[in-house]
């Protein structure tokens, strides 16, 4: 069995101490693997994990791999819980629920959130039959605790921890309305208010204390070898883009930043594809390049749009195995074992939501995101897939980019999200 790191065992000893908490730890730092012998400690007899139907196959392997206390595990997708194994788990008591990449409940009014948590209206208020109510503790794991902005820290702290959204006057939990005004910048849109930063950073970081245990691999692997990043500029056809929505969208950039994509995001997600699409053929030519060049080395590739991950599959043929949304559950751990064992596959193509979570790819060292999200957790999950426990090499991560183009100023401003995140998440933050 594999012993544990000691930042680890502090890790196995929050969860395991705790009916509800968060383990926030960067991505790469085995959060499964502390929550499986977090659950040997707690001496559990049942397990319910809910997880990302991509990862379903690596937390089979990590538990059969890691766990000494032989405790039944039913592990589903939130498609799944939510669906089709919802009455089996409601039917059921469960010593330990984990809610892995627990972002994915970060609004109080997605189904799934509803189903998880119980909310049955917006204000968080309201209550009826949960997932949660089925557990003696509930951990959430994610690497990425508030993706986008302050908000998406209510549901869980509502569900888990409402004494930390009371009302120091009047005894009352807090709202999501009420969350919001004191912890978030907001500006109307035409619509209504949109959110647009944070307030009060230094405040909402210390309510997470004692809920949240996050630790960065700087921290903690001091022999980890780095994570490099750097650019490559691809040629592409800028004549391709329509002008119009060109304009649009550098306009929305221009008056509100990153957030407003979101108010253009018809055409935001035109140029997205169009944008890939110019990129395709110099990409493709970098690659070869790269695998002649560099005496059998693997890499990692992360894509967004359909046709561009058909593009590059059908360039590399058998070299490379493809894990996207259409990957079947049981065939995506086996492509990300052909990767990590046989020699003859040197190309990892991912679509950046389906492969950026939950599975180890330590066999490259390289990466290469020919289409970057716009959203910043996105990018750091994605990278995290070479750059974690078991990787010996300095790790190099580039973006590919035309030079000069809508991407480049996208970028710019996903770089200011990554910095207001930070504030709340890290304790960087001003009151």
């Amino acid at each position: 069995m594999t012993d544990p790191f000691p930042f680890q065992n502090d890790g196995i000893d929050f969860l395991a101490g705790r009916t509800a908490a968060m383990l926030a730890d960067d991505p790469g730092l085995g959060k499964t693997f502390q929550t499986i012998r977090a659950a040997d400690k707690r001496v559990a007899l049942r397990v319910l994990v809910i997880c990302p139907a991509s990862v379903i196959g690596t937390w089979l392997n990590e538990i059969r791999n890691h766990s000494e206390g032989g405790w039944e595990h039913f592990v589903t997708s939130y498609e799944r819980a939510t669906g089709r194994d919802y009455d089996h788990i409601m039917s059921e008591f469960w010593d330990v629920l984990v809610v892995d990449e627990a972002h994915a409940l970060k609004s109080v009014g997605a189904k799934r959130t509803k189903s998880i948590y119980g909310f049955t209206a917006e204000d968080g208020l309201k209550r009826v039959d949960a997932i949660i109510d089925r557990a003696e503790a509930v951990w959430l794991l994610t690497g990425t605790p508030m993706p986008n902005n302050p908000s998406e820290l209510y549901p869980h702290l509502r569900a888990l921890a409402p004494s930390r959204v009371t009302s120091e006057r009047n005894g009352k939990i807090w709202s999501i309305y009420q969350f919001v005004a004191s912890y978030c910048l907001t500006k109307s849109n035409g619509f209504g208010l949109a959110i647009v930063g944070a307030r009060n950073e230094a405040k909402l970081h210390s309510k997470l204390h004692g809920f949240m245990l996050r630790r960065r691999k700087s921290e903690v692997l001091k022999d980890l070898p780095p994570l490099r990043f750097g650019e490559v500029h691809i040629e592409g056809d800028l004549d391709a883009l329509p002008a119009e929505e060109v304009k649009i969208v550098q306009a929305a950039l221009a008056k509100g930043g990153f957030d407003a994509l979101k108010d253009v995001a018809g055409h935001v997600g035109v140029l997205r594809r169009l944008t890939g699409l110019a990129k395709l053929p110099a990409t493709i030519a970098w690659l070869k390049d790269w695998l002649d060049s560099s005496a059998g080395g693997k890499i990692v590739v992360f894509a967004y749009h359909k046709d561009v991950i058909a593009g590059l599959r059908n360039a590399f043929g058998a070299m490379a195995v493809v894990l996207d949304g259409s990957t079947p559950i049981a065939q995506r751990q086996v492509a990300v074992d052909r990767f990590q064992k046989e020699p003859k596959v040197r190309v990892f193509i991912g679509q950046m939501t389906a492969a950026g979570v939950g599975i180890t790819l330590t066999a490259a060292s390289d990466m290469l995101v020919v289409e970057s999200s716009w959203v910043p957790a996105e990018i750091s999950q994605a990278t995290q897939r070479i750059h974690r426990i078991g990787q010996t090499e300095s790790c190099l991560v580039r973006f590919a980019s035309i030079p000069n183009s809508i991407d480049e100023d996208i970028q710019r401003a996903v770089a200011r999200k990554v910095t207001m995140i930070d504030a709340v998440i890290e304790g960087k933050g001003q009151s």
